[in-house]
């Protein structure tokens, strides 16, 4: 019995894998596997607008993700934006002072610009960010960054809310 148990724990967790299907044999299509892939790193979430919003720092892609920040911004999505991401390996200028001057660039005013430039990684983002805005009063926070990172967004939002509900009462998220 035991060793059936085993058996049927590992096709468990082969399925999951995206291996072998529990009742079939047969490998998933390729395009079976992308879509678990996808819902995987990309969780879904509703957007709403927001007096404030925190981008996360990045150091690829600027062009596209600034594009793609200002679009939100056109759209209202956000007042305001605080920017975080530290110096990282081989620049000299902080992936927030880099963003920063990529959106200033596209028209955003440098007033609704909040730029936090010591963060090495996604919970640093979160607790300086939190730090530097503490008296603001922010009951809600959409939070900006680039798809590949998605999961990793996800998963720091916990640590996004109760940072900022010490800070605030009654938040509703």
């Amino acid at each position: 019995m035991r060793e059936r148990d085993s058996r049927n724990s590992r096709l468990q967790r082969r399925s999951r894998m995206g291996r072998l299907s529990r009742y079939h044999s047969e490998p998933m299509s390729e395009y079976k596997k992308r879509t678990h892939i996808i819902s995987y790193v990309s969780p879904h979430i509703s957007l709403f607008p927001t007096a404030y919003a925190l981008a996360f720092g990045t150091r690829r892609g600027i062009t596209k993700f600034a594009d793609d920040i200002l679009k939100l911004y056109n759209q209202a999505y956000f007042e305001n934006l605080i920017i975080s991401g530290g110096v990282t390996q081989g620049s000299i200028h902080s992936e927030a002072s880099i963003m920063f001057q990529a959106l200033v660039k596209r028209g955003i005013r440098e007033k609704f610009l909040i730029l936090e430039d010591r963060a090495a990684n996604t919970g640093q983002n979160v607790s300086f960010s939190r730090e530097q805005v503490k008296d603001l009063g922010i009951k809600e926070l959409l939070l900006i960054g680039k798809i590949s990172s998605k999961r990793r967004y996800v998963m720091v939002r916990g640590k996004v809310v109760s940072a900022f509900r010490r800070q605030i009462r009654n938040v509703s998220v």
